[in-house]
């Protein structure tokens, strides 16, 4: 994945961040035909990954591994979807069109050292 501030990623973030604060936001864009990919990185005490539905954490190589697990439903409540929320009406999400939202939670001073890649096309054309 690659992070940027800039385009549709920079949309993105600027509306996440404003209920997470400046700096506390990464976000990836990936787009194959029509289809776009976003993952949302926040910084949050623990390691947490919510796939969007249709997705499977064990799709994502290397997220179990690293230590990241299905937020317990407080925080996918309470957390999460305020993240995937915002990041849909960034990208005027559209199932349809193949779009999907990963939102990871993680302690931004382990960002650095994450692994992380999107599902094998494969796996995405599976999930769409």
């Amino acid at each position: 994945m690659v992070f940027s501030t800039e385009g549709l990623a920079g949309e993105v973030l600027r509306l996440v961040e404003r209920p997470a604060r400046p700096g506390n936001v990464r976000v990836a864009v990936c787009q194959e035909g029509q289809a776009r990919w976003v993952c949302v990185l926040v910084n949050y005490a623990d390691r947490y990954a919510e796939p969007d539905r249709g997705m499977r954490l064990e799709d994502f190589p290397g997220l179990r591994e690293a230590g990241f697990r299905l937020p317990p439903p407080r925080v996918s409540r309470g957390t999460t979807s305020i993240y995937r929320s915002l990041a849909r009406r960034a990208i005027a999400f559209d199932r349809s069109r193949g779009d999907r939202i990963l939102v990871l939670l993680c302690p931004r001073d382990q960002w650095d050292s994450l692994d992380l890649r999107w599902p094998l096309p494969a796996q995405r054309t599976q999930t769409q």
